[in-house]
């Protein structure tokens, strides 16, 4: 007679042997499906390690977190929660399961503090950039101030300043109010002349060392041999700590009569600039002076030259010109100086010049004796410097 099964009881198909290795709760149908690895156990040591890293990583990340609140950079609030994420116990078996490389404790350790130091670093370094630097003891300016240029001294200064002078002047006084100056302060005079436009030369460079009177004020002068005319470049400079340069700037005009024109502003303001002069020995003395010629024509000056020998009988004064307008005018001056060290003008010829002129030559014709000559070109125009070319006549042998 067969006995029903108890409903309380397993039904197994095997002997109870098979069943003797079997964990709890694992049926045969479960029995053959892979078991996900059981993470590591933590040791006591290590536990306590985690423990003692995870506090100073938690404050970090507090700092962290004002520090970002206070509008600086977010770095070091990632470096601070990167090390504390690492050693905070509860998110270990997070990391077991699922970063095999950070399984092992240790080096949790390990990059917990790299990260710590990491954060304080780009902490230290962002606080460094934005606190306000040391301010340093300003240091008052040394300055001259009311610079003035004149040719005569009116009760020990000068009356005005004036920015325009006669090749005849023989010296300039410049004078000036200096502020914060002390005993030790000295003063270099510089001069620069401009023959052409783009041919500086330095004519004066001096230092006072006790450039003051004794009434406190600034006088200095500026006396050459020789007084060209052209433009001019003065600067007031020094080593002292804290001095202002000071530049002022003249013209030298060949005769009174021009500086009076300038400064009564009958001369109008032109856009034609005289670039460059060129002088050379005219092959053809038949052209007639004043000769217009373009840019490329063959009868403009290949080669400048300074000297020439007395056999000569025509110079060609070669002007290159830029902006040229229908209307304006241009002069030429040919000076011969005497024995005295006085000049004489030995020729004048102004020319009315055309729209678009590259250039303009102008041939002096007739005998030149031993000396020194320079040959002047101006534009009739208050804004534009005459510009000058000096050369020599040797005797022919």
């Amino acid at each position: 007679m067969n006995t029903p099964p108890d409903p309380d009881k397993d039904e197994r198909m095997f002997s109870s042997e098979f069943y003797q290795n079997q964990p709890p709760n694992v049926t045969p149908e479960t029995a053959e499906l892979p078991q996900p690895p059981s993470p590591p156990r933590i040791g006591a040591v290590a536990m306590v390690f985690l423990i003692l890293l995870s506090i100073p990583a938690a404050l970090l990340l507090l700092v962290g977190l004002l520090f970002l609140f206070t509008d600086q950079s977010p770095l070091p609030l990632l470096f601070f929660a990167a090390a504390f994420a690492l050693v905070f116990p509860p998110l270990q078996m997070l990391y077991a399961r699922s970063v095999p490389l950070l399984r092992l404790k240790y080096l949790n350790m390990f990059l917990s503090v790299v990260l710590m130091f990491g954060g304080l670093i780009a902490l230290g370094s962002i606080a460094g950039e934005s606190s306000p630097t040391a301010e340093q003891p300003e240091v008052p300016a040394v300055t001259i101030n009311d610079v003035k240029l004149c040719n005569t001294l009116t009760e020990g200064t000068c009356a005005s300043n004036s920015n325009l002078f006669t090749r005849d002047i023989g010296e300039i006084n410049i004078v000036g109010t200096p502020e914060n100056f002390a005993e030790e302060t000295s003063i270099t005079l510089k001069v620069n002349y401009f023959p052409q436009p783009s041919k500086p030369e330095l004519v004066k460079n001096e230092t006072f060392a006790s450039p003051l009177q004794d009434d406190g004020a600034l006088k200095l002068q500026y006396s050459p041999e020789t007084l060209p005319v052209g433009f001019y470049e003065l600067t007031l400079s020094s080593e002292t700590e804290g001095f202002e340069t000071v530049t002022k700037t003249f013209e030298v005009w060949p005769s009174k009569d021009w500086v009076e024109a300038i400064a009564s502003q009958t001369k109008p303001e032109v856009d034609t600039e005289i670039k460059s002069l060129s002088l050379c020995i005219d092959s053809d003395p038949q052209v007639q002076p004043g000769t217009q010629t373009e840019a490329g024509f063959g009868d403009r000056c290949g080669a400048s030259l300074e000297t020439f020998t007395s056999d000569v009988t025509a110079l060609k004064l070669d002007a290159d010109l830029e902006d040229a307008k229908a209307g304006v005018q241009l002069t030429f001056q040919w000076f011969y100086q005497n024995d005295n060290g006085t000049w004489e003008e030995i020729n004048r010829n102004t020319v009315d010049l055309d729209f678009a002129l590259n250039g303009f030559i102008f041939t002096l014709q007739g005998d030149f004796p031993p000396g020194n000559y320079e040959a002047v070109a101006m534009l009739e125009a208050s804004n534009r410097p005459p510009t000058r070319y000096p050369f020599t006549i040797t005797k022919a042998e």
